[in-house]
């Protein structure tokens, strides 16, 4: 779940699934029409409460959970901040209501980059924050629970980013389009300015994202919820998969194909590129989305395949 209030944004706002949006207002105000919950009234504030609310030039907020209502827009500022709630079971403590817990989290991030995960431990974690190795195990039980939280929180960031930039995308098709771009630029500069190096973090789930699930303990991890956030946006695009052809009979296989093949791709143009035709360099970059593209539309678009073939 996530926590999100943009800043001083003209156009509009999206967070998802759950969004707090905070407004002050420069003056004197009053709202015009009513939410059914979380609102102030004649004030120079309102708090929103909401799923999936979007700020529109139109001065109007709608949700799914309350009904339109209309401000005078350009006498509001809008604050930020990007809170990424996941499931507790993946640490001890909430490491984002502590600086040294934030800290922890920012630099497992820059040392899994750095080392890889087999090469990871607590110790070097603790040194490297010039702490104890027993305050990092006060957050996390063990260093794959801390990948989980690690990937978890990249799947809640990739969530928000697709809801940012589809909330006002009625096409089925042209949201599972933007979908793809997400997907295949994980590794590019984020202009959302989100609180973690997202960069570094996609390169780590790119190299490490499987081991968080290619693990014994699996079946135990699944029955926790721990792959909650990475199955709910599956589900998610599956439905817009289902948007596009009805009929078609694999959504959830084909965009956890999608999720699983980009990683793969570019692990493989960066290190074992006889295995994909996929580049990363400037003039092809956009060989992934090509390609991912043409693995989606192309079965999408296909004939329906029957799920039990008769003999």
């Amino acid at each position: 779940m996530v926590r999100a209030e943009r800043s001083r944004h003209p156009a509009f706002f999206c967070a998802s699934p759950q969004a707090f949006v905070s407004l002050k207002a420069e003056g004197p105000c009053q709202v015009e029409d009513g939410l059914s919950f979380g609102r102030k009234k004649h004030n120079s504030s309102i708090t929103i409460i909401g799923s999936g609310c979007c700020l529109h030039d139109s001065n109007t907020i709608k949700g799914e959970m309350f009904n339109y209502f209309t401000f005078p827009l350009n006498r509001y500022t809008v604050s930020t901040t990007i809170n990424v709630t996941l499931n507790d079971k993946l640490f001890i403590r909430d490491p984002q209501l502590t600086e040294l817990g934030r800290g922890l989290v920012r630099e497992s991030i820059k040392l899994i980059d750095a080392l890889g995960f087999e090469h990871f431990t607590f110790k070097k974690l603790a040194q490297s924050l010039s702490s104890t190795e027993a305050s990092v195990y006060r957050y996390f039980e063990n260093k794959h629970k801390l990948l989980l939280y690690l990937v978890s929180w990249y799947w809640n960031w990739l969530d928000y980013k697709l809801n940012y930039h589809t909330h006002n995308v009625t096409s089925a098709r042209k949201r599972l389009e933007i979908f793809i771009e997400i997907l295949a630029e994980g590794q590019s500069p984020d202009a959302l300015a989100p609180p973690l190096d997202v960069t570094a973090l996609s390169r780590v789930v790119i190299l490490e994202a499987s081991k968080a699930y290619l693990t014994k303990e699996v079946d135990s991890d699944n029955k926790d919820g721990l792959f909650q956030d990475y199955k709910a946006i599956c589900h998610k695009m599956a439905q817009v998969v289902l948007e596009i052809n009805p009929a078609y009979p694999f959504s959830h296989a084909l965009i956890s194909t999608l999720f699983e093949a980009t990683r793969k791709h570019i692990f493989f143009a960066q290190h074992l590129p006889s295995l994909t035709e996929v580049r990363l360099q400037k003039e092809e970059e956009k060989s992934l989305v090509y390609f991912l593209r043409h693995l989606a539309f192309s079965a999408i678009d296909s004939a329906p395949v029957p799920l039990v073939v008769k003999s």
